[in-house]
């Protein structure tokens, strides 16, 4: 479960609160139902006075409430009685809302839902002809009316549905029953029901949108009987206070594959917004935990950091972490704080990185020349068989002797990769001399490997690398006869 805690600034007013932001009546023709409370709360200790009006979205004189006004501090909520008068309505589905407008024009609504159903015996089921109607009834309970958040800001979803009978939509045996939310840019988030009818979900904006538009639509399908029913609620995303990062924005540095596990030691890149200020990188190892005033986080443990930028922070993970379990990562920046998210290490997951920085085409291998000097093998300086090849990659996990994170690996004795290391050139496997970290770097790894013979000779032959039973995104190098 990932809780987020917003510390707001002293003085600021978070605005008054409703509870519940919604409520539901359910009657047969001529009965009566019992009046609900709302409270209406100042989270912060001042006095404030309000007024409250209602309205019915047919023009039908059926919703009363009282009082119609009053006080309300931050010690002392206001309560108020909703007490609908349904005994004059046909059968049907009819909507309403109180609004409460605070002295300073703050508003809150309250969303009113009654079902009214003949005089025969309420059904449980949904198909019943009983039912006033056929369709789903969602009532939203969050995010308030005209709501406002801000890129970047979790946004809780909740809705409460009921069908034509009143009765709870929820999953049941024999049909399919959800709920899903759009709206927010191109996201389409499924709620999960947590009881009496109540589906609940959340969403974090990545982009700014003046005006938002959320539709809960309900869902129920059993055979070939069909149930649906939307409910929208307006408000706007605004550019972001906080740092923010985009939903699994996180991948090694080398193949750039999102949302997948990454190796103890790796290199990664984080994306987002309200990162940093500015660019900045560290100008000498070891590298620091904080760079331009932020902090990369694993499970509340500082990450060395090798750039932070406005949209992008690279990173390396530690190499003392567990595989196969799920970490908390997090952005801070001063005292501004990412959402959390989840991120799970393995025990490698080999990348090669490649020179247009894309994690495909042309892998940084060169041919280890009779000097002592590299040059890339690329289609103007391809390999043949026998030939040295020195592998720059990421990823490949622990090594057989400790190393610290965001220090220069040793020279003596050589990191060397704790997990066997097999790597294919042209779908054949080429020896290997030696796997592990660069010596005088952070988090880099190489392997130096020997050119198979009966390689077909191309200027883009793929290579790839595989490590406890994880291959790496295939990348090219050239080969000559």
């Amino acid at each position: 479960v990932t809780v987020l805690l917003q510390i707001l600034a002293p003085g600021t007013d978070p605005g008054p609160e409703v509870f519940p932001s919604a409520l539901l009546y359910t009657a047969t023709v001529g009965g009566e139902v019992a009046g609900q409370d709302v409270e209406l709360v100042l989270p912060t200790n001042r006095s404030a006075s309000f007024s409250a009006t209602g309205a019915t979205f047919g023009g039908e004189p059926w919703l009363s409430f009282f009082p119609s006004g009053g006080s309300v501090s931050g010690s002392s909520p206001a309560r108020i009685t909703v007490q609908p008068d349904l005994t004059g309505l046909a059968p049907g589905v009819f909507r309403g809302n109180v609004t409460l407008q605070l002295d300073d024009g703050q508003t809150r609504t309250v969303s009113i839902l009654a079902v009214i159903t003949p005089s025969a015996a309420k059904s449980a089921d949904r198909q019943a002809s009983s039912c006033s109607n056929t369709g789903l009834f969602p009532q939203v309970l969050a995010p308030a009316a005209n709501f406002g958040v801000s890129v970047g800001e979790p946004v809780r979803l909740a809705a409460r549905v009921v069908d034509g009978c009143g009765n709870l939509h929820q999953p049941e045996s024999g049909g399919s029953a959800g709920v899903s939310v759009t709206g927010i840019g191109t996201q389409v988030v499924n709620p999960t029901h947590i009881g009496s009818g109540v589906w609940e979900g959340a969403v974090t904006p990545s982009a700014i949108q003046a005006a938002a538009t959320l539709t809960f639509l309900g869902i129920f399908s059993r055979g070939t009987f069909l149930q649906l029913g939307a409910e929208k609620v307006n408000g706007g995303i605004t550019s972001a206070p906080r740092p923010v990062v985009f939903n699994d924005s996180l991948t090694d540095a080398a193949s750039f594959q999102f949302g997948v596990p990454v190796a103890p030691g790796t290199l990664v890149s984080l994306f987002g917004a309200n990162l940093s200020a500015a660019n900045a990188v560290p100008s000498a190892l070891p590298l620091p935990t904080v760079l331009a005033d932020v902090e990369v986080r694993l499970n509340d443990v500082p990450l060395p950091l090798i750039f932070a930028g406005p949209s992008q922070v690279n990173a390396q993970i530690p190499y003392n972490l567990a595989s196969d379990e799920e970490y908390q990562l997090e952005i801070r920046r001063g005292g501004a704080i990412t959402t959390p998210q989840a991120i799970v290490i393995s025990q490698a997951l080999p990348g090669v990185f490649t020179v247009d920085q894309s994690g495909q085409g042309q892998g940084h291998i060169y041919r280890a020349l009779a000097d002592g000097s590299q040059r890339l093998a690329d289609a103007d300086n391809a390999a043949a068989a026998g030939d040295v090849l020195v592998i720059y990659c990421n990823g490949l996990g622990l090594t057989d002797s400790a190393v610290i994170a965001g220090t220069a690996a040793p020279f003596s004795p050589l990191a060397v990769a704790a997990n066997p290391v097999a790597v294919t050139i042209g779908g054949r496997n080429a020896a290997i001399a030696f796997a592990g970290l660069v010596p005088g770097f952070t988090g880099l790894y190489q392997i130096n490997a020997v050119v198979p013979v009966g390689v077909t000779p191309s200027a883009a032959v793929p290579v790839v690398l595989t490590v406890a039973g994880q291959s790496s995104v295939p990348v090219t190098m050239g080969i000559r006869p």
